[in-house]
């Protein structure tokens, strides 16, 4: 019985931490493939912009000789985090939501704690967004 019980309180422990990086504005337009002309449109223009080799952000083993526009924008909002949010939600898998103890508070206070964070969009040479790097 102490068993059942026990499981049941680690398996509804999972999640929180996902949950809570997962639940911040523009998710619907940090993602994979969305043209620069849409957030651009959603988020105003950026901050700053610079172009990078292609090599940092290579998903091929050979790099090619291509310049990625790099945006950055600086906001106090809370962001989508999926980076973290997948992070946490695996590790709370492996170590059946025993994680979710210190992942849940922590994750609470990084999303809700007003600062400014960079946000850096990385685009492909097509002009469509590749990954994006959110600064704590």
């Amino acid at each position: 019985m102490i068993r059942v019980l026990l499981t049941l309180l680690l398996t509804t422990l999972a999640g929180c931490s996902w949950n809570t990086y997962a639940n911040g504005s523009y998710g619907e337009i940090l993602r994979y493939g969305v043209p620069r002309k849409t957030i651009v449109a959603q988020l105003g223009s950026p901050a700053s912009t610079e172009y990078t080799p292609d090599g940092p952000f290579h998903r091929e083993k050979r790099v090619r000789n291509v310049l990625l526009r790099v945006d950055r924008y600086f906001t106090k909002e809370k962001i989508a985090d999926y980076h973290k949010g997948s992070g946490t939600g695996e590790l709370a898998g492996m170590t059946l939501g025993i994680s979710e103890l210190f992942n849940a508070p922590y994750a609470l206070f990084d999303q809700y704690v007003p600062r400014t964070r960079q946000l850096e969009l990385i685009y492909d040479e097509d002009g469509t967004l590749r990954n994006y790097r959110l600064s704590k």
